[in-house]
């Protein structure tokens, strides 16, 4: 017959399978965490050291959800998702929570992936010296939504190409080009940096002065 272990073995070699749990983590790596919590479950109910063995892996989930939640706050919504679908059921509460933020993070995905398209999309548009390629490269910008992924950097490039709209406007009323910098100075969008600028431009121009 083979000998049952004694508490005392039982507790040393639940000792050794936590302290190599611990040892296997390293901080920013989910995966780590995750090997790290299958080591603690090998420790089974009325064990000794059970309870602590729970303990240790609620604390670990709750350590990966941080870890996804912060890679998504820097736009890596990719590595946010894979982190979180790593959180095991063991902590109901922190499951529920990773599941409910990998289902947000996804559809956040698709628009990422969406607008960014649309802002690539944008920039092939674009013709040098040509106001009214950035006219109509804005006009794609602004199908990205306000508050989604990416629309920070579309915002951006309405402002800086209706700025070279104006400048491109500018270049023309230098050489004395007016009714052609009147035509590029109207392509300035209304609600950009550079509108009040080409409006007042306009008026100048129209009077022949520069």
């Amino acid at each position: 017959l083979t000998p049952h272990p004694s508490p005392l073995s039982r507790l040393q070699a639940n000792q050794i399978t936590l302290a190599q749990a611990k040892r296997s983590i390293q901080p920013n790596q989910a995966s780590l965490f995750s090997q790290a919590i299958a080591q603690a479950r090998k420790i089974q109910p009325g064990e000794p050291l059970y309870q602590q063995a729970q303990q240790d892996i609620s604390r670990w989930s709750q350590v990966m959800l941080d870890l996804a939640e912060g890679r998504a706050k820097v736009g890596n919504l990719a590595g946010a998702i894979a982190a979180a679908k790593m959180i095991p059921k063991d902590d109901p509460s922190v499951y529920a929570k990773a599941q409910q933020a990998i289902n947000q993070w996804q559809t956040l995905a698709s628009q990422q992936q969406q607008n960014q398209a649309t802002i690539q999309a944008a920039k092939q548009k674009l013709q040098r010296h040509q106001a009214s390629s950035y006219n109509r490269a804005i006009a794609t910008l602004r199908k990205v939504p306000l508050g989604q992924p990416g629309s920070a950097e579309a915002q951006q490039l309405i402002t800086q190409w209706s700025r070279q709209i104006y400048l491109i406007a500018n270049s023309r009323a230098s050489r004395g080009q007016f009714p052609a910098a009147i035509s590029a100075a109207k392509l300035v969008p209304a609600g950009t940096p550079s509108y009040d600028a080409a409006q007042n431009a306009i008026a100048r121009w129209q009077k022949g002065q520069q």
